[in-house]
């Protein structure tokens, strides 16, 4: 499940000047219902964002709109 974090991950760490990115991740009500938010922003603006029933499932989805984002190749 976590594929996409992954190879964030590892994209980022391998960067020799890496985006000066602040992730978050917080625990939110969503339409009545507990849920998680995570987002990524860059220079003051958010780029990512995500909100699920699982942190870990956030945290995935976000990283997959930081891949498009950087246009880091994935499957």
């Amino acid at each position: 499940m976590a594929q996409h974090l992954t190879i964030w991950q590892n994209w980022y760490r391998q960067q020799s000047m890496p985006p000066p990115l602040q992730w978050s991740d917080a625990p939110v009500m969503h339409n009545g219902h507990s849920a998680w938010a995570s987002e990524a922003s860059l220079n003051g603006q958010v780029i990512a964002r995500s909100v699920t029933s699982s942190k870990s499932t956030a945290q995935n989805e976000c990283a997959r709109q930081l891949l498009i984002h950087f246009r880091v190749p994935h499957n």
